[in-house]
């Protein structure tokens, strides 16, 4: 059966996604661990941008970065 909710076609369509989700969370995993090397142990949040600049720059994957009020983590939207 290649149509359904179990069928062949809609598991790929899945499992692609699965992929490409764990792809994105993989890359922003180093760009925080890159920015956290680069500044032994204090990321700000123009080191992060840059490495996520790096890291999604040749997919060109439009991505948000927001600071909270306390400056100590962000919150990174992938759109």
């Amino acid at each position: 059966m290649l149509l359904g909710n179990n069928g062949i076609l809609q598991r790929t369509i899945e499992a692609k996604e699965n992929t490409e989700e764990s792809l994105i969370k993989e890359k922003i995993n180093l760009a925080y661990h890159s920015a956290l090397a680069n500044c032994q142990g204090n990321i700000t949040e123009d080191l992060l941008a840059k490495e996520l600049s790096n890291e999604f720059g040749a997919k060109n994957t439009d991505y948000t970065l927001i600071t909270s009020k306390d400056g100590k983590s962000w919150t990174i939207t992938i759109i």
